[in-house]
């Protein structure tokens, strides 16, 4: 473990850093999740219409959400999983699947997002 580590768990200490894109001289530098345009008016007014909720915590179950997609994928909402972002997501589905004794994930390619990575290493 690195003696200058702030981090509580020394088996967190080998995840890598996150490294950046190269940056181009004279171009707009863009992450990966990034684009280029500003949001849609429809989107900013949903982002307005919830700040208004700015003061209450959020839903952790995220009902509302939930709820819209079920209806519009025509299933239950028990159905529905959601997250922050495709990490979250995959994170989630190994620690449902893959988790516990005598289990393994065998990973054959490397990961297109360095963060993806974290989820099935810590799982085992």
């Amino acid at each position: 473990m690195n003696p200058e580590s702030t981090v509580l768990r020394a088996d967190l200490d080998d995840i890598p850093a996150y490294l950046a894109g190269r940056t181009v001289p004279g171009s707009i530098t863009l992450a990966s999740n990034e684009i280029s345009l500003p949001p849609p008016a429809p989107v900013l007014a949903a982002i307005t219409e919830a700040a208004e909720g700015g003061n209450r915590y959020p839903d952790p179950a995220v009902t509302g959400l939930t709820g819209k997609l079920a209806r519009h994928y025509d299933v239950a909402p028990e159905q529905v999983a959601v997250g922050c972002g495709s990490v979250m997501l995959c994170q989630q589905l190994v620690q449902i699947e893959c988790g516990g004794p005598g289990r393994r994930v065998v990973s054959w390619t490397r990961p297109t997002v360095s963060s993806s990575a974290t989820p099935l290493s810590r799982t085992g």
